[in-house]
């Protein structure tokens, strides 16, 4: 998972060669509101929460989330519903990790909080409370210094399942990078140099997701992103994704994220 420092230097840095990829960060009191969702999102997940109240079930098996630890989730996991109980705040952050493109195999991964990782947790937080939109450099920065340390602490030995194939890593840049253009998937095939079906059956072992569905949890992810950390309107977020019907942009949202966009926006207008 280390660069070498001529990779580190350069100006413009692939993003399957870049260690990692901020998607969004935030700082949010929970509620009724994250009990019994169903998660979805191509992207690792950093959970830390500031007292109990806080699970998630992946799997069928209920995994609790206490303060004195932190959580990783990997992209690709199957049925994650959430559960809680009481009011915590939840510091939560999404990123890529361009160097794990596959799918790996554990649900969960939870480590306990350090010294240094409290200095870190409370850095951010400190960071967050001052720049609501998140727009700054500095607070993305405490937020990718944060991700990068949690998933340093990911066991060394883990690899993704199935191997790594350029033409899927490559296509996955081009949905972070276009997404919102209509692809087809003739011309994804034709760009990996497939035929249809067997890209597809590759896209597929290697991310969890076919193509299209791997597209559109990225759209909902960066819809999610534009929502707490922009004043676009809707219809300009819709836009921003390439979605040109609302009322199919707002059912898929809450079918992904488990609130309406409007709702999502207001609790993070005033968290």
């Amino acid at each position: 998972m280390n660069n070498s420092t001529k990779d580190m230097n350069k100006i413009n840095i692939p993003a399957w060669e870049q260690p990692l990829v901020l998607e969004c960060v935030s700082r949010t009191p929970l509620g009724k509101f994250w009990d019994k969702q169903l998660l979805g999102g191509q992207f690792w997940r950093f959970y830390h929460h500031d007292r109990p109240g806080t699970a998630v079930r992946i799997r069928g098996k209920l995994y609790s989330m206490p303060p004195e630890k932190f959580y990783l989730i990997p992209p690709a996991v199957d049925e994650i519903r959430t559960s809680c109980t009481g009011h915590p705040v939840q510091l939560y952050i999404h990123f890529e990790l361009p160097c794990l493109p596959g799918r790996v195999s554990s649900g969960i991964y939870e480590f306990p909080v350090s010294s240094v990782m409290k200095a870190m947790i409370d850095t951010l937080c400190s960071s967050l409370k001052k720049d609501e939109a998140v727009r700054s450099p500095g607070t993305r920065l405490h937020a990718m210094m944060l991700a990068s340390y949690a998933a340093s602490f990911l066991p060394e030995t883990m690899e993704p399942q199935g191997s790594s194939s350029t033409a899927v890593v490559h296509t996955c840049e081009l949905f972070r990078l276009y997404v919102d253009r209509k692809w087809t998937l003739d011309e994804l095939a034709e760009r990996a140099g497939m035929a249809p079906t067997a890209f597809v059956r590759l896209f597929r072992q290697q991310t969890g997701l076919p193509p299209y569905q791997y597209l559109l949890r990225l759209r909902y992810a960066r819809a999610a992103r534009l929502l707490e950390s922009t004043t676009l309107s809707v219809e300009e977020v819709c836009d921003a994704i390439g979605v040109t019907d609302r009322f199919h942009f707002s059912r898929t949202f809450r079918k992904v994220h488990g609130i309406t966009p409007a709702a999502y926006r207001r609790l993070h207008l005033h968290q």
